[in-house]
């Protein structure tokens, strides 16, 4: 249900990244997504031209792509320089799991990219709204923390740098939050996170490890819930996107990848390399399969009931004074229906 540009690694996601470098007052960004998701995008992003029926042409200029003048639409210098039109060195991502391991260089990256360098005292930049109460540790030692307007820092908690935590945000008293996080808008968290991503909205606010790993939006994850992040023989993790083919990441580090609107019960174990789609509530004792599919219900993955599961949708959103839009309630059902 997102768009590969909307995926974050740092500061900025890939389309905030396009925006700061190439838009300007002239200029604008054409986004070309799959037909599924086309109204969601353009809910999401009113300000862009989403599908547009008539596509602008263009030519690739060593390696990239240059749309032609008549349009006006140019997201590149009309007349490239010899370093405009070099290709630079690029990330090259295959698979979702890589994103986390990024973060602690692209955090570092997006710092100096964004100029907050300049703006900030030892490596770390606090919103002036932002609230760090007593006994708090900051450790920039490893690279900068960015903690966004209106977050809450509680009592005793331990930040290391790199770091990035989104506005509106709240850290729980104790928490120990580890190098290489990104932490998105709205989110409360607590317990210990380590090089892991959570976008906007998300929970995981009682004492429980989470490493390595990619949560989505609006997912909910129970006090004591741990997850492992590394082998008992240290050997490569392997993953599944459908409980079939296996893939050798060749990580030796690799927690869970959580799909939106996702809950999972307090004191839940999740293995290595574990997998979890969309809209699952997930609970029961053990370990729970490393192969989760979408709107999964319990330990036996049975399929929750689709009424139910809206009607939580929607007091989620209440809880963050939000509405469920229906064309986000349309396209849960699309996804639903086809499973």
């Amino acid at each position: 249900n997102h768009a590969t540009f909307e995926l974050q690694s740092g500061i900025m996601t890939n389309l905030d990244r396009i925006k700061h470098y190439y838009s300007n007052g002239k200029n604008s960004i054409i986004l070309l997504v799959r037909p599924e998701i086309e109204q969601l995008i353009k809910l999401r992003y009113p300000d862009l031209i989403v599908n547009p029926n008539n596509i602008p042409k263009g030519k690739y200029i060593n390696g990239r792509f240059i749309l032609n003048r008549k349009f006006d639409l140019d997201i590149f210098p009309d007349t490239p320089s010899d370093d405009d039109i070099m290709t630079p060195d690029l990330i090259c991502l295959h698979y979702i799991w890589e994103l986390p391991g990024m973060s602690n260089v692209q955090i570092c990256y997006d710092w100096t990219a964004l100029g907050l360098i300049d703006k900030s005292s030892n490596s770390c930049l606090i919103a002036k709204d932002a609230n760090v109460k007593e006994g708090a540790i900051l450790d920039t030692s490893k690279g900068p923390i960015i903690i966004g307007k209106n977050v809450t820092v509680d009592i005793g908690s331990l930040l290391q740098g790199p770091l990035y935590i989104g506005d509106n945000s709240y850290i729980a008293p104790g928490t120990k939050i580890r190098s290489g996080t990104v932490i998105g808008k709205n989110c409360k968290i607590g317990g210990e996170v380590s090089s892991s991503i959570f976008y906007a909205n998300s929970n995981k606010v009682h004492d429980g490890f989470i490493g390595d790993s990619f949560i989505g939006e609006w997912v909910n994850i129970g006090a004591g819930t741990n997850n492992s992040n590394l082998k008992n023989n240290y050997s490569n993790i392997k993953f599944s996107f459908d409980g079939n083919e296996t893939i050798d990441t060749e990580f030796q580090f690799l927690g869970a990848i959580i799909g939106d609107y996702t809950r999972i019960g307090i004191s839940t174990m999740l293995n290595t390399g574990t997998y979890i789609g969309l809209g699952s509530n997930v609970f029961g004792a053990g370990f729970q399969d490393k192969y989760i599919p979408s709107f999964s219900w319990g330990r036996d993955n049975q399929k929750t009931d689709l009424n139910k599961f809206l009607e939580t949708c929607k007091k989620m959103y209440l809880r963050r004074k939000k509405e469920l839009s229906s064309i986000e309630k349309e396209f849960l059902q699309f996804l639903y229906n086809k499973k």
